[in-house]
């Protein structure tokens, strides 16, 4: 069976209980199910990261709400006192004129729109939905919906702070309901789901912690994707591992197709770094590969693991060799959008081009970064987690996978990499339930759940 949001029910509870959060363990569907809502009705999507931003195709919280840097409210009213101010003198007009100036590109959207989705809404520090509300008193529109979407048994807010507080911690966490996905689908091994769920709550059983002793023992190729947590490791190793394969060296760069004229170099470099793509792509025939994005056409998923087996110069395109299906995937340069929200003439909020950058939709795949993988569907993966240094990171590694048959795990330590958080166990205990019969139907069919760049000082390469 495959799970529908109904846009209808979803937006007739939204606009009854205001704030709503879909949550689930990894795996479930819930990116599928904002791809699926954005397609039916005028919502604004965003997200905490500009990498979640990038996969659901939205926008950042910062960027829509204009937050700047600030790190909670108090710079946040320093910030647009300031440049409310600087409009009011460069342009010569009133405070309050300069405030609508300032505030346009919200109060354009907003009244249009039926509902807003924030995803990742585990990094969702308490100061950061104290900002967006502010925000939204500040233009008129406390009222509107949320949708908040994620999981906060994944990666915590990130902050300099020690004392981070999560979303549902903010005294404007008030009444959010709870709709809870439950059957994770990125797995058909039902033992193995269960595992993660296990280790999701911090609560697994002996025969769990005993089987992730034993994936240390399985015998994986030297090839295979690497989870670790730094960025300056991934680029070494996927570095060393595709000087190590003969024959010819390729170079793709990113082709900007179009921008507006303020976009600058900086938001270009930004934006393909949230793509979780590289700037320029070093590879050869015979290199491991791992998809970034999703197929439109279904062709490869978001982690899916390949090898290059051919390379058409004339036509740029490449033969990756799927290690999930065997199957054979023609692959050439796809788009990506960066976009901002807008009405049109018929008032309908849409969607305009601020860049659109040309790019393969895949990086060197001997190595991520955990935080880059979360999202992502792995059929398989070596863990070393000596470089963990959270909880939440050892589950955003563990639930990536969809088998453990190709799974070894090295270091773990259950003391230091499983846990259980009071604070969230009490949250989702807490929580008001809603049943998910109110927003979704099932329809008979099967839902399709399907490198950093090397940076080496090559003296020779083909440009593709």
């Amino acid at each position: 069976m495959k799970l529908e949001f109904s846009y209808k029910k979803a937006l007739s509870n939204l606009r009854k209980n205001k704030r709503l959060l879909l949550s689930g363990p990894a795996g479930t569907g819930k990116s599928y199910l904002i791809h699926q809502l954005r397609k039916e009705g005028n919502i604004v999507v965003l997200a905490t990261t500009g990498i979640a931003a990038a996969q659901i195709g939205g926008m950042t919280i910062h960027k829509f709400f204009k937050l700047g840097i600030c790190n909670n409210k108090k710079d946040l009213a320093y910030f647009t006192k300031t440049s409310i101010e600087k409009i009011m003198h460069g342009k010569d007009v009133s405070y309050e004129r300069a405030a609508k100036i300032f505030f346009h590109s919200i109060l354009q959207i907003l009244p249009k729109c039926d509902f807003i989705v924030i995803d990742e809404v585990s990094m969702m520090s308490a100061d950061l939905l104290d900002m967006v509300i502010e925000r939204l008193k500040e233009t008129g529109f406390l009222d509107i919906p949320i949708l908040f979407v994620g999981d906060f048994y994944q990666l915590p807010p990130v902050s300099k702070k020690n004392n981070v507080k999560f979303a549902f911690e903010s005294p404007y966490w008030n009444n959010v309901q709870l709709i809870e996905l439950s059957e994770i689908k990125r797995t058909q091994d039902i033992y193995f789901a269960n595992m993660q769920k296990e280790v999701r709550i911090g609560k697994p059983t002996g025969e769990t912690l005993n089987f992730i002793h034993s994936l240390a023992f399985n015998e994986v190729d030297d090839s295979v994707t690497r989870l670790l947590s730094l960025n300056a490791d991934v680029k070494a190793h996927n570095t060393n591992m595709l000087l190590k394969v003969e024959g010819e060296l390729f170079k793709s760069e990113s082709i900007i197709l179009y921008k507006a004229d303020y976009i600058d170099e900086a938001a270009i470099h930004r934006f393909i770094d949230d793509l979780n793509l590289d700037h320029e792509l070093f590879f050869k025939k015979g290199a491991k590969i791992i998809f970034t994005s999703n197929s439109p056409l279904n062709e490869y998923f978001n982690g899916e693991v390949g090898t290059i087996i051919d390379v058409d110069l004339k036509n740029k395109s490449l033969l990756i060799k799927s290690d999930f299906t065997g199957e054979e995937i023609g692959v050439t340069r796809k788009s990506f959008k960066l976009i901002k929200y807008v009405t049109d003439k018929d008032n309908n909020v849409r969607e305009e081009e601020l860049l659109t950058v040309l790019a393969y939709p895949f990086k060197l795949g001997y190595a991520l970064t955990i935080h880059k993988s979360q999202g992502m569907t792995l059929s398989e993966g070596y863990v070393d987690c000596s470089g963990i240094f959270l909880k939440e990171q050892f589950y955003t590694a563990f639930s990536r996978f969809s088998s453990p048959k190709k799974v070894c795990i090295k270091n773990f330590d259950q003391d230091k990499h499983i846990g259980s958080n009071p604070y969230i166990e009490r949250f989702y205990e807490n929580c008001q339930k809603l049943s998910l019969e109110e927003f979704a139907y099932e329809r008979d069919e099967q839902v399709n759940y399907s490198a950093t760049s090397c940076q080496a000082s090559f003296s020779s390469y083909t440009l593709i």
